[in-house]
């Protein structure tokens, strides 16, 4: 058994912390509940109940559910992709070698960058260590045509602007232009693929809001495969569940404006004003 969610340490975590060390008696997710811990299987039930394939108290055979967990699994890949699903960014930091420009990045040992391959990378900087004063460059995340236009990508330079990723897979690539002569860190903030549910014992410990959306939608995703048309109510809860975690998950953005785009203001001697 695996708690699904949990403990969350910006910046060291997965999106999801697996706590499969947990020591017994039966783990708990850490949200001060004193109800007993919700588990894969108790989604899988609530989604055939609304679909009104389950009754109250009854619970779907072994075929049954491990069918309905492969679907939920395969739900959770699609809001990977849905950047408002996900509630927080995973940081991570690597080594950036001098004189070298380009990783590789993947869940495998011979990789540059030993890690969950992530979907998309969102910013980065590059810390210098240099006397203990950990100086952040931030570094442009630029698209494939980008940097395909750069003409001389073996510029060397002191320190990196630019930082590329390509989604191949099952491993990306990253491109840091120029290429630093020194060493530093590299931070990455990322978005990860959801981690699945092992089993249908996994306890599941997210934020508020998550397993009533995973309920209603997974009812939705199953429905044609029990001969069901989902109700109108079914489809306004799956909907209205999924964006209430989208709005709580939004980041406000802040429009700013280069000064030199501004029209130049002359001081006025009469207002004693600009």
């Amino acid at each position: 058994m695996a708690i699904y969610g949990s403990n969350y340490n910006y910046g060291l975590s997965p999106l999801y912390k697996d706590d499969s060390t947990a020591i017994p008696p039966l783990p708990t997710c850490n949200d001060g509940s004193t109800l007993p811990p919700t588990v894969a299987l108790d989604i899988v039930k609530r989604a055939l109940r609304l679909l009104g394939v389950l009754a109250t108290g009854e619970t779907p055979d072994a075929f049954e559910a491990n069918e309905a967990l492969l679907e939920l699994n395969w739900m959770l890949d699609q809001w990977s992709l849905e950047k408002l699903m996900v509630y927080y960014m995973v940081n991570e930091l690597f080594p950036i070698i001098a004189n070298k420009g380009t990783y590789t990045i993947g869940p495998d040992i011979y990789q540059d960058f030993n890690t969950k391959r992530p979907i998309k990378i969102e910013s980065a900087f590059a810390r210098d260590n240099t006397g203990g004063t950990n100086n952040d460059y931030k570094l442009e995340v630029i698209p494939n045509d980008r940097y395909q236009d750069i003409f001389q990508k073996g510029i060397l330079t002191t320190y990196p602007k630019y930082l590329n990723y390509v989604e191949s897979y099952p491993y990306g690539q990253i491109n840091i232009w120029p290429i630093p002569t020194k060493d530093y860190t590299l931070s990455l903030s990322q978005w990860k693929q959801f981690k699945k549910f092992a089993s249908l014992a996994d306890i599941v410990c997210l934020p508020p809001g998550y397993k009533d959306a995973l309920g209603y939608n997974l009812a939705i995703n199953i429905a044609l495969e029990y001969g069901q048309e989902p109700s109108q109510f079914l489809y306004k809860m799956a909907d209205e569940t999924k964006m209430r975690i989208k709005r709580i998950n939004k980041e406000p953005v802040l429009m700013s404006t280069d000064s030199a785009l501004l029209p130049r203001r002359m001081y006025n001697i009469y207002s004693d004003r600009y």
